[in-house]
Protein backbone atom coordinates (compact mmCIF):
# COMPACT_ATOMS: atom_id res chain seq x y z
CA UNK A 1 0.00 0.00 0.00
CA UNK A 2 1.63 3.43 -0.54
CA UNK A 3 1.44 6.23 1.79
CA UNK A 4 -1.27 8.04 2.30
CA UNK A 5 -1.45 11.06 0.11
CA UNK A 6 -2.94 13.45 3.01
CA UNK A 7 0.15 12.02 5.43
CA UNK A 8 2.92 12.83 2.49
CA UNK A 9 1.72 16.78 2.07
CA UNK A 10 1.54 17.14 6.06
CA UNK A 11 4.30 15.80 6.61
CA UNK A 12 6.19 17.94 4.08
CA UNK A 13 4.05 20.82 5.04
CA UNK A 14 5.57 20.71 8.78
CA UNK A 15 9.30 20.13 7.06
CA UNK A 16 9.01 23.26 5.39
CA UNK A 17 7.94 25.58 8.61
CA UNK A 18 10.96 24.08 10.15
CA UNK A 19 13.20 25.08 7.63
CA UNK A 20 13.43 28.57 9.20
CA UNK A 21 14.35 27.72 12.07
CA UNK A 22 16.82 25.37 10.91
CA UNK A 23 18.50 28.48 8.96
CA UNK A 24 18.86 30.25 12.20
CA UNK A 25 20.11 27.46 13.83
CA UNK A 26 22.85 27.46 11.61
CA UNK A 27 23.79 30.89 11.52
CA UNK A 28 23.50 30.99 15.38
CA UNK A 29 26.20 28.05 15.15
CA UNK A 30 28.05 30.36 13.27
CA UNK A 31 28.00 33.38 15.09
CA UNK A 32 27.58 32.52 18.66
CA UNK A 33 31.19 33.28 19.10
CA UNK A 34 31.67 36.50 17.62
CA UNK A 35 28.17 37.67 19.15
CA UNK A 36 29.74 36.59 22.77
CA UNK A 37 32.99 38.24 21.86
CA UNK A 38 31.45 41.80 20.71
CA UNK A 39 28.00 41.72 22.44
CA UNK A 40 28.53 39.70 25.56
CA UNK A 41 25.18 41.56 27.14
CA UNK A 42 22.58 40.36 24.32
CA UNK A 43 24.00 36.55 24.89
CA UNK A 44 21.22 35.41 26.95
CA UNK A 45 18.52 37.23 24.23
CA UNK A 46 20.37 34.87 21.34
CA UNK A 47 20.33 31.86 24.04
CA UNK A 48 16.42 32.38 24.79
CA UNK A 49 15.49 32.86 20.93
CA UNK A 50 17.47 29.53 20.62
CA UNK A 51 14.86 27.74 23.32
CA UNK A 52 12.10 29.03 21.87
CA UNK A 53 13.04 27.28 18.28
CA UNK A 54 14.17 25.02 20.18
CA UNK A 55 10.66 24.07 21.72
CA UNK A 56 9.19 24.05 18.61
CA UNK A 57 11.65 21.45 16.80
CA UNK A 58 11.31 18.75 20.12
CA UNK A 59 7.18 19.10 19.72
CA UNK A 60 7.44 17.55 16.27
CA UNK A 61 9.90 15.27 16.60
CA UNK A 62 7.85 14.05 19.87
CA UNK A 63 4.86 14.24 17.87
CA UNK A 64 6.40 12.26 14.84
CA UNK A 65 7.45 9.25 17.81
CA UNK A 66 4.12 8.15 18.11
CA UNK A 67 4.25 6.55 14.61
CA UNK A 68 8.17 5.33 14.29
CA UNK A 69 8.00 4.22 18.04
CA UNK A 70 5.45 2.06 17.14
CA UNK A 71 6.07 -1.78 15.90
CA UNK A 72 5.05 -5.44 15.42
CA UNK A 73 7.15 -8.29 16.25
CA UNK A 74 6.62 -10.73 13.48
CA UNK A 75 7.04 -14.48 13.95
CA UNK A 76 5.39 -17.09 14.57
CA UNK A 77 2.62 -16.27 17.43
CA UNK A 78 0.62 -13.84 15.36
CA UNK A 79 -2.19 -14.07 17.23
CA UNK A 80 -0.66 -12.97 20.27
CA UNK A 81 1.68 -10.10 18.30
CA UNK A 82 -2.12 -9.09 17.17
CA UNK A 83 -3.54 -8.95 20.50
CA UNK A 84 -0.59 -6.71 21.65
CA UNK A 85 -0.56 -4.97 18.78
CA UNK A 86 -4.40 -3.64 19.52
CA UNK A 87 -3.23 -2.69 22.93
CA UNK A 88 -0.69 -0.77 21.74
CA UNK A 89 -2.92 1.35 19.43
CA UNK A 90 -5.81 2.03 21.04
CA UNK A 91 -2.83 3.34 23.47
CA UNK A 92 -1.27 5.67 20.80
CA UNK A 93 -4.52 6.34 19.37
CA UNK A 94 -4.79 8.30 22.62
CA UNK A 95 -1.98 9.75 22.33
CA UNK A 96 -2.60 10.76 18.49
CA UNK A 97 -6.09 12.26 19.45
CA UNK A 98 -4.34 14.93 21.70
CA UNK A 99 -0.95 15.47 20.08
CA UNK A 100 -2.62 18.67 18.44
CA UNK A 101 -2.99 20.20 21.86
CA UNK A 102 0.63 18.83 23.01
CA UNK A 103 2.76 20.87 20.00
CA UNK A 104 0.62 23.62 20.70
CA UNK A 105 1.80 23.71 24.12
CA UNK A 106 5.25 22.60 24.01
CA UNK A 107 6.07 24.69 20.58
CA UNK A 108 8.08 27.84 21.21
CA UNK A 109 6.01 31.38 20.35
CA UNK A 110 7.32 33.77 17.59
CA UNK A 111 6.56 36.48 19.45
CA UNK A 112 8.88 35.85 22.27
CA UNK A 113 11.53 35.21 19.29
CA UNK A 114 10.80 38.63 17.71
CA UNK A 115 11.30 40.01 21.46
CA UNK A 116 14.76 38.72 21.84
CA UNK A 117 15.33 39.15 18.28
CA UNK A 118 14.75 42.75 18.52
CA UNK A 119 16.96 43.28 21.39
CA UNK A 120 19.82 42.07 19.78
CA UNK A 121 19.50 44.09 16.23
CA UNK A 122 19.26 46.98 19.09
CA UNK A 123 22.54 46.19 20.11
CA UNK A 124 24.32 45.71 16.54
CA UNK A 125 22.89 49.21 15.66
CA UNK A 126 23.83 50.83 18.70
CA UNK A 127 27.93 49.33 17.95
CA UNK A 128 27.62 51.48 14.27
CA UNK A 129 26.58 48.48 12.41
CA UNK A 130 23.61 47.19 9.86
CA UNK A 131 20.75 46.76 12.15
CA UNK A 132 20.18 43.38 11.97
CA UNK A 133 20.83 39.66 13.80
CA UNK A 134 23.28 38.95 11.20
CA UNK A 135 25.17 42.05 12.50
CA UNK A 136 25.16 41.00 15.59
CA UNK A 137 26.14 37.72 14.49
CA UNK A 138 29.12 38.88 12.41
CA UNK A 139 27.83 37.90 9.51
CA UNK A 140 28.01 41.03 7.22
CA UNK A 141 27.69 39.18 4.04
CA UNK A 142 24.34 41.04 1.88
CA UNK A 143 23.31 37.52 1.08
CA UNK A 144 23.58 36.00 4.95
CA UNK A 145 22.05 39.22 6.06
CA UNK A 146 19.36 38.39 3.64
CA UNK A 147 18.79 34.92 4.48
CA UNK A 148 18.75 35.40 8.55
CA UNK A 149 16.26 38.28 7.83
CA UNK A 150 13.94 36.40 5.33
CA UNK A 151 14.20 33.17 7.86
CA UNK A 152 13.38 35.41 11.15
CA UNK A 153 10.47 37.01 9.03
CA UNK A 154 9.54 33.72 7.93
CA UNK A 155 8.85 32.94 11.90
CA UNK A 156 6.87 35.74 12.63
CA UNK A 157 5.10 35.73 9.24
CA UNK A 158 4.11 31.39 9.89
CA UNK A 159 2.09 31.51 13.42
CA UNK A 160 -0.87 30.93 11.60
CA UNK A 161 0.76 28.62 9.18
CA UNK A 162 2.42 26.60 11.95
CA UNK A 163 -0.67 26.15 13.73
CA UNK A 164 -2.45 24.24 10.45
CA UNK A 165 1.04 22.73 10.32
CA UNK A 166 0.46 21.23 13.76
CA UNK A 167 -3.47 19.95 12.64
CA UNK A 168 -2.33 18.63 9.59
CA UNK A 169 0.55 16.87 11.33
CA UNK A 170 -1.89 15.42 14.05
CA UNK A 171 -4.75 14.07 11.46
CA UNK A 172 -1.77 12.33 9.57
CA UNK A 173 -0.57 10.91 12.66
CA UNK A 174 -4.39 9.64 13.04
CA UNK A 175 -4.97 8.84 9.02
CA UNK A 176 -1.38 6.70 10.03
CA UNK A 177 -2.80 4.51 12.27
CA UNK A 178 -6.12 4.39 10.92
CA UNK A 179 -4.66 2.65 7.55
CA UNK A 180 -2.38 0.55 9.73
CA UNK A 181 -6.08 -0.60 11.73
CA UNK A 182 -7.87 -1.18 8.76
CA UNK A 183 -4.92 -3.54 7.46
CA UNK A 184 -5.30 -5.93 10.21
CA UNK A 185 -9.07 -6.83 9.30
CA UNK A 186 -12.60 -5.34 9.19
CA UNK A 187 -13.83 -2.64 11.53
CA UNK A 188 -14.23 -4.85 14.75
CA UNK A 189 -12.18 -7.77 13.94
CA UNK A 190 -7.89 -8.24 13.71
CA UNK A 191 -6.97 -11.28 11.60
CA UNK A 192 -3.25 -12.15 12.91
CA UNK A 193 -2.54 -13.48 8.85
CA UNK A 194 -2.51 -9.76 8.36
CA UNK A 195 -0.24 -8.82 10.40
CA UNK A 196 2.80 -8.77 8.25
CA UNK A 197 0.45 -6.36 5.81
CA UNK A 198 -0.30 -4.27 8.61
CA UNK A 199 3.84 -4.28 9.44
CA UNK A 200 4.41 -2.80 6.31
CA UNK A 201 1.73 -0.22 5.86
CA UNK A 202 3.31 1.13 9.41
CA UNK A 203 6.84 0.54 7.76
CA UNK A 204 6.17 2.73 4.88
CA UNK A 205 4.57 5.66 6.75
CA UNK A 206 7.12 5.39 9.89
CA UNK A 207 10.19 5.79 7.14
CA UNK A 208 8.45 9.38 6.26
CA UNK A 209 7.34 10.39 9.46
CA UNK A 210 11.04 9.36 10.66
CA UNK A 211 12.46 11.90 8.09
CA UNK A 212 11.37 14.82 9.76
CA UNK A 213 11.79 13.29 13.26
CA UNK A 214 15.34 13.00 12.61
CA UNK A 215 15.88 16.70 10.94
CA UNK A 216 14.09 18.13 14.07
CA UNK A 217 16.23 16.06 16.58
CA UNK A 218 18.94 17.55 14.75
CA UNK A 219 17.54 20.73 14.81
CA UNK A 220 17.13 20.33 18.45
CA UNK A 221 21.36 19.23 18.96
CA UNK A 222 22.51 21.77 17.59
CA UNK A 223 20.58 25.03 19.32
CA UNK A 224 20.97 22.49 22.39
CA UNK A 225 24.99 23.31 21.61
CA UNK A 226 24.56 26.79 21.28
CA UNK A 227 22.22 27.62 24.03
CA UNK A 228 25.13 25.88 26.34
CA UNK A 229 28.05 27.45 24.52
CA UNK A 230 26.33 31.21 25.28
CA UNK A 231 25.41 30.28 28.96
CA UNK A 232 29.03 28.99 29.61
CA UNK A 233 29.63 32.47 31.17
CA UNK A 234 27.27 31.97 33.52
CA UNK A 235 28.18 28.62 35.07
Amino acid sequence: MAIIGEVQDAIFAVANSIKHIRTIAVAVKNGRDYLKTKHPEVGENLASMCVEMQKSSQALASASAIVTDFSFVLGPDLASEAARFNKRLIDHKIDAETVEQRIDTMRGHCTVIKEHADAITAVADSSGLRSSVAAALGLHSPDKESELANALQGIYDDEMAYHEGVYEMAHAIQATLKAVRDALGPPGAIDPANVPNAAAVLGEHATAFAKLETDCKLIGRELQESIDELRKHDA
